[in-house]
This record gives C-alpha cells, structure tokens and sequence, in this order.
C-alpha cells in the first residue's frame, strides 16, 4: 500500500507544482523535458532488455518495462524546474545534476527496493554514470533548442552560440 501512494505521489504531486510556474518557462523548458522523458524511455527499454533493473511492482499493467511516476512524473517536472533556475549557469547546473543524480543513484534504489518495488542489478555507479550521462545530454540539447541566442559559459569566459 505505502509502495502505492509513493508511486502515484511521484507522479502527481511534480504535476500540481507546475501551477506555480511561469508559463514561458514552461514553453521554454519543456520540449527538452519531453525530450529527456524519451532518452528516459529509451534508457528504461534497455534496461529491461539488458536487466539493469526490474520494476517488481508497476502502477499500470502497460508500464512494467517504464518507471512511470519516475520518468513522466519526477524527472519531466524536475528538468523544468532544474533548468528554469540553472540554464546558462553551467558550473550551477552541474552542481544540482550530481547532486540530485547522487540522491536517486545511491538514495532511492534503497528506498524503492525496501517498498518492493524496484530491482536494482546494476551499481550505483553505473546508475550515476547513466544519470550525469542524460543530464550532460539535457543541457546540451536546450543550447541547440534555443540556437542562436543560447549562450554557454564556463567560468569567466563565454561562447555565443552565434558566428564569430
């Protein structure tokens, strides 16, 4: 039961959050969240296929190869809200990203294996590396997204994503 209300809270309550966003962020960030969900099903595929984890419980019948609440739920509404204060601060951006990564890396795999619902089969380090991996993918498909007016900066330097 406790499994069941985790679930469908991971999915829900990233939605109701979205009423206290601005609508541009939401426009601005939210093809590359979409984007980041279908790398995340993708990734979720694989990982059936290669066993990198068993989902023990779904929430629907149809989503036994995808972590729903997790892939359309957490991290959709987390990538908005995670680039909405982050994009163009690179060095903060990375921060937040092995920060969180860390936490559903090494934290939740306990936390969902102990509701039984999730099994684990690869390390924790190897579910990192696939983490930091999609992030470094994010933030380099919203510099493509937004084109010419994107901006990278790492440190004191920049790079304008125009011609020099």
């Amino acid at each position: 039961m406790l499994g069941l209300v985790f679930m469908w809270s991971g999915l829900v309550v990233p939605w109701l959050t979205v009423f206290f966003m601005d609508g541009r962020i939401l426009r601005r960030y939210l093809p590359a969240a979409l984007a980041v969900s279908l790398l995340n099903t993708v990734t979720s595929q694989l990982a059936r296929h290669y066993h990198w984890w068993i989902i023990e419980r779904p929430m629907f019948a149809w989503s036994s190869v995808i972590d729903f609440p997790l892939v359309y739920g957490v991290f959709l509404i987390g990538t908005i809200w995670i680039l909405a204060y982050t994009f163009h601060k690179w060095w903060m951006y990375a921060i937040v990203n092995i920060a969180i990564d860390a936490f559903f890396s090494f934290v939740m795999p306990g936390v969902l294996r102990k509701m039984n619902l999730i099994d684990l089969r690869i390390t924790g380090w190897q579910l990192y590396g696939i983490l930091l991996f999609t992030a470094v993918l994010l933030y380099l498909f919203q510099l493509w997204y937004e084109g010419e007016d994107a901006e990278f900066t790492i440190g004191r330097g920049s790079r304008t994503g125009g011609v020099a």
